[in-house]
């Protein structure tokens, strides 16, 4: 059983470098990395090989190839499936995708080594069945009607390669639509791949039901510093997690946002470090 692993990244960089070889390190068996990098918007150097593994561009000019929809500028944001279909012609039998801001702290070698054995046509976390007041709800459905809507997050998933193609064929169906049609919106990967799991049969598992205390910081929000995990001795896997410097940046960003009233703002920017400090304990 030949395993893949697919880094989903802009850069590469160390967090791409880390996550690819702490996630290899943890599967057992033939496994091989895949670094593929939205190239849509930036003219890199051309390479083949970084990192320990295979670097596959996503270009406009590949996406075309494929037969995917790529004229919207939230194409890289929103369609992080299409990393399946850029590495169908490489050879695997189970594809991990994963992306940079995951982080594996302690030994979880025996989780991932479970799973490996386990014969599921799709691993992911938060596959939910969803109603129409799911934000991405609308999007699906108006290209696929006749569906019942699900979602899968998409930090961390596996599929077989059945799972990727089925993707990829019900992909190829919605780009023939958004091309002919302006006013339709592009459904994102965990609309896309959450209904094509659910609605064609396929057995799935949901990590964060059978290692719930693992996945205690799985996400979409807050933001962590995985620093603070490095010395963990119990496994657990985290998202999104950041260094620290991109950390501090992104929470003061988030706070910089919420706060409305000026007064406040100057309050807390006259305010010692330790006075934050206590403050920050005193928060509810």
């Amino acid at each position: 059983m030949k395993t893949l692993i697919a880094v989903r990244c802009q850069a590469l960089d160390d967090d791409a470098y880390r996550i690819a070889h702490d996630l290899k390190d943890s599967i057992p068996g033939d496994v091989q990395i895949a670094y593929v990098r939205d190239e849509r918007n930036v003219n890199f150097d051309p390479i083949s090989e970084w990192g320990g593994g295979v670097v596959v561009p996503i270009t406009k000019d590949y996406l075309t190839d494929l037969g995917l929809f790529w004229r919207r500028e939230n194409i890289g944001w929103i369609c992080g499936d299409y990393v399946y279909y850029a590495v169908l012609h490489l050879e695997w039998d189970h594809l991990w995708v994963v992306e940079p801001d995951v982080f594996l702290a302690g030994d979880v070698r025996k989780l991932f080594g479970e799973v490996s054995e386990m014969d599921y046509d799709f691993v992911g976390t938060r596959i939910w069945e969803r109603n129409d007041s799911w934000v991405w709800y609308d999007k699906i459905h108006r290209v696929w009607p006749e569906a019942t809507v699900w979602s899968a997050f998409f930090p961390l998933t596996r599929v077989t390669r059945e799972v990727a193609t089925a993707c990829y064929a019900a992909r190829l169906k919605i780009s023939e639509m958004l091309e002919a049609d302006e006013t339709l919106f592009v459904p994102n990967d965990e609309a896309v791949v959450g209904t094509v799991v659910n609605n064609f049969g396929f057995t799935k598992l949901n990590l964060m039901d059978k290692y719930k205390e693992e996945f205690r910081y799985w996400g979409f929000r807050p933001s962590y510093c995985y620093t603070n995990f490095s010395a963990s001795t119990s496994p657990i896997v985290v998202h999104p997690a950041y260094a620290e410097e991109k950390f501090i940046e992104r929470v003061a960003a988030d706070v910089d946002r919420s706060i409305a009233d000026g007064l406040l703002k100057r309050s807390l920017k006259h305010a010692t470090p330790e006075q934050l400090k206590q403050m920050m304990s005193k928060l509810s």
